[in-house]
């Protein structure tokens, strides 16, 4: 079986949901699926602030049935996370009475994820798989970063492959002796087929935002031009957060050419995306952060095809797949400006968009990640019997 250990905590199952995360837990979920074997997903989100024990419970994620674990949870999540540390032992044990894995798979080199792998690498000899999301201090330094680092640090030596969001992950993982590949985001089948529809073949130019409807993901901004764009052009929002409230009211007014989609399905999101022109990506920029954060919609916008207008992005890795990006600085006036200008660009650089993304449909897709697993596990098997002959 595949033991998935990863904080999933989608809308309906979070009072704070955190839908990237989600979202890419789903897309990896599905991709471990074409391995045919059991899942196991260990829930390590604090989602109910609440006193309960080490639960379990079949359910479906990404469309895939498998076994959900979650970790014991106290009223207070901070105490409920660092408590959790201490129950390492007993989710390890869960887990091997549910069968042995073949491989397991951590979220991010967090803490407990580490801590898990450890302990479970103690038991038997398997490998384990990091996708390293986040660098710990991209964000800044407190308790909690200091003893994600340490773990992850400790645990490096367990590590059989990393797939890292860029290229400077990476770099640390190979001086760490870690194999490892870039991976910005996952593109599954369904998003790549989009590529074939053409963009800006209507009167309306169909502008799209796809993610947390927060300051930080730069949602605001959206809100801010909705009344000032031209009238040829609308705005599809999908997602939720604290400025969601604030969507759905403008798309209730009489005018404004808003549609408000709230929290969607995939399917739901791959018909909205076919629809657009363009997508936005008005993140606070990151570039500042490039050591280690990288937006998953990113790559998915731009494998379906489409036009993507961004704040500046790390470039370390993926410049081949940036190439066809309209930059704005972040502002407001600058975004209105970039949407304006968004037709002409398409069309001067319609080539360099396709390739971009054939390309990054090539490299990231589901079946280039479950290949390098194959191969992982092909040749681990290959070198047991060796020893065994």
């Amino acid at each position: 079986m595949i033991v998935i250990v990863a904080p999933y905590s989608p809308v309906g199952l979070s009072k704070t949901p955190n839908l990237g995360a989600a979202r890419k837990i789903e897309v990896i979920v599905a991709a471990l699926a074409a391995l045919k074997l059991p899942i196991v997903l260990v829930n390590s989100a604090h989602n109910d602030e609440v006193r309960a024990g080490l639960q379990q419970r079949q359910t479906v994620i990404g469309g895939v049935p498998l076994t959900e674990v979650m970790l014991p949870t106290l009223k207070r999540r901070p105490l409920g996370k660092a408590v959790n540390l201490l129950q390492v032992s007993a989710v390890v044990g869960r887990v091997l009475d549910l069968g042995v894995p073949s491989l397991i798979w951590l979220y991010n080199g967090y803490a407990f994820e580490c801590l898990f792998a450890q302990r479970m690498r103690h038991h038997l000899d398997v490998p384990v798989v990091l996708e390293f999301e986040d660098w710990h201090f991209s964000r800044g330094v407190g308790v909690k970063t200091l003893l994600d680092y340490l773990a992850w640090r400790t645990c490096a030596r367990h590590f059989a492959l990393a797939f890292c969001v860029n290229a400077n992950l990476q770099k640390r993982m190979e001086r760490l002796g870690v194999a490892s590949r870039l991976l910005p985001g996952v593109v599954p089948d369904e998003l790549i087929s989009l590529s074939a529809s053409r963009p800006f073949t209507k009167d309306v130019l169909t502008v799209g935002y796809f993610g947390g409807l927060t300051r930080e993901k730069g949602a605001h901004l959206l809100l801010e031009l909705a009344s000032c764009l031209p009238q040829e052009v609308q705005l599809v929002v999908s997602g939720a957060g604290p400025l969601a409230d604030d969507f759905r009211r403008l798309a209730d007014t009489p005018g404004e050419a808003v549609c408000f989609l709230g929290q969607v399905g995939v399917e739901q999101l791959y018909a909205a995306i076919a629809k657009c022109d363009l997508i936005v990506n008005p993140h606070m920029s990151i570039k500042a952060m490039e050591g280690g954060v990288f937006p998953f919609k990113v790559i998915e916008a731009i494998a379906s095809g489409r036009l993507l207008i961004s704040t500046a992005l790390p470039m370390a890795g993926i410049e081949h797949s940036l190439r066809g990006v309209l930059f704005f600085d972040g502002s407001a006036v600058d975004l209105k400006r970039a949407i304006e200008a968004a037709h002409a660009f398409f069309c001067e650089n319609s080539h360099v968009i396709s390739d971009s993304a054939l390309r990054a449909a090539t490299e990231f897709s589901s079946a280039s990640v479950v290949l390098a697993l194959d191969d992982l596990l092909g040749s681990r098997a290959e070198k047991q019997r060796e020893i065994g002959g």
